[in-house]
């Protein structure tokens, strides 16, 4: 933790220093619209660019 900074960011920071991998994804937690099939998607073009 930041300090004693809370909050959303805090959390990415901390999503941020803890990843194992070279990349993460991070979606707001209201996007009803987002699929397995469009992540799927997103991590393909991701290793094409």
């Amino acid at each position: 933790m930041i300090g004693d900074a809370r909050g959303a960011i805090v959390g990415l920071y901390t999503a941020l220093l803890s990843a194992k991998t070279e990349w993460i994804a991070v979606l707001a937690c209201d996007l009803p619209f987002v699929t397995g099939e469009l992540m799927t998607r997103m991590v393909d073009i991701c290793g094409t660019a």
